[in-house]
């Protein structure tokens, strides 16, 4: 493969690895420079025409047509290097491969007019400068009333719910002190921190809630919480049962299902206003529980009728305990198997048996390690019972003490 790759050469280029989009992306800085001098001049003055920070994919495709880009839809996959999950937008940074095939002594020249290090180096008259510098601050988003804040955080985080539980609320207490948010506000680049403060503290409690950032998003977001837990007992569980395994059954739940399913178990408002509201990144078109509640063991339906294995896994010998259990089991299913509202019939044989699925495997794998002599945890044996007719150990001597650093030695113990 290398030798097809770089033939005599001692390295490859990414042409070498894919021809086709190094031409797409050739092309395009191209025509980027040819009509703007820069990169940065090109995202500023040609791309990110709304000072928004960020671009998707319908206004990119837009913008390139306009600007007379070739295949600019092609262009824009290939800008994501390191993208985020979920991302469908793109920043100034993302406009960096670009510079791709270019020499690496002219890189920065086509970025943004900097001179590469070591070059020769020549005067810049002071006009210049301030030429540039009120063009670099004209950039800055300026924040003159609590109103502007708000709109930034929806633009950088997609919604105000997500810029308070990713940015602000970062412990998760659902309370923040000045400090706290002063931290945050600096970390924005915002410097109107005291003014914004006394608009959220309107009643100079020295700390905010989540009521107090974001009033619109706490108040939808506690009437999907209520409606959730009065139709099926947990907000886990409603959320599972009403938005996952609802037709077509996906983690990933997507405005229309979720407005759907809103009207379905009668969720009061706007779903398509509340999905805005709990929007968790900018171009997100879906919604997952862990975007909106914290969790690490988030359930499955409990209610669904999965059918369990009555007797031992196959290959290991049943003892009186898997017995019990079995039983046990039985006994559970047959008090417990109830219909899960909401969820068609369909979907619930599925899922009991992908549970199947696992459970069988498991017990193959286990199979497995028995017959070649592996265990996973072996555990050490217990030291062996006494026999019945055992001499009895000795008895205490006089005066001893009967507990040794708090445990007690006598006979229920066993000495173990």
């Amino acid at each position: 493969l290398w030798q097809e790759l770089a033939g005599d050469r001692s390295s490859v280029t990414f042409e070498d690895l894919d021809p086709d989009a190094q031409s797409l992306l050739k092309r395009a800085r191209e025509g980027l420079l040819g009509r703007f001098g820069t990169l940065a001049n090109a995202w500023r003055e040609g791309i990110d025409r709304e000072r928004a920070g960020r671009v998707d994919e319908a206004a990119f495709t837009k913008v390139g047509e306009q600007l007379g880009l070739k295949h600019p839809k092609k262009v824009f996959p290939l800008l994501f290097s390191h993208a985020p999950e979920g991302q469908r937008s793109i920043v100034r940074e993302n406009l960096r491969p670009l510079l791709f095939g270019l020499p690496p002594e002219q890189r920065a020249q086509a970025w943004d007019g900097a001179r590469a290090e070591g070059a020769e180096k020549e005067a810049v008259p002071r006009a210049h400068v301030d030429q540039m510098m009120e063009d670099f601050h004209g950039q800055d988003f300026l924040i003159t009333s609590l109103e502007t804040f708000k709109q930034g955080l929806v633009v950088r985080f997609g919604s105000l719910f997500s810029a308070w539980r990713n940015h602000f609320d970062q412990n998760h207490n659902g309370t923040m002190s000045k400090a706290e948010f002063t931290r945050a506000c600096q970390h924005l680049g915002i410097k109107a921190v005291q003014r914004l403060w006394n608009d959220l503290d309107a009643g100079q409690r020295g700390h905010i809630l989540h009521r107090d950032f974001d009033p619109e998003g706490f108040e939808a977001l506690r009437t999907l919480e209520e409606t959730l837990v009065e139709r099926y007992g947990s907000v886990q569980q409603g959320w599972v049962t009403c938005f996952e395994l609802s037709e077509p059954p996906n983690m990933h739940v997507d405005q229309a299902k979720f407005t759907r399913q809103c009207q379905a178990v009668g969720v009061p408002g706007n779903p398509g206003k509340l999905f805005r509201l709990l929007k968790p990144a900018p171009g997100r078109k879906y919604l997952i529980y862990e975007d909106i509640w914290h969790t690490l063991n988030k359930p499955g339906p409990a209610q669904a009728p999965v059918k369990r294995a009555a007797s031992a896994p196959k290959g290991r010998p049943e003892t009186h305990a898997s017995k019990a259990g079995s039983k046990r089991t039985k006994a559970a299913d047959a008090e417990g198997a109830k219909p899960v509202e909401g969820v068609p019939d369909a979907v619930l044989p599925a899922v009991a048996a992908e549970l199947q699925q696992a459970a069988n495997d498991r017990s193959e794998a286990l199979d497995a390690q028995e017959s070649s002599g592996v265990r996973e945890s072996p555990t050490p044996p217990l030291p062996a019972e006494p026999a019945s007719d055992s001499p009895v150990a000795p008895a205490t001597p006089e005066g001893a003490d009967s507990h040794d650093d708090g445990f007690e030695t006598g006979s229920s113990s066993g000495g173990r």
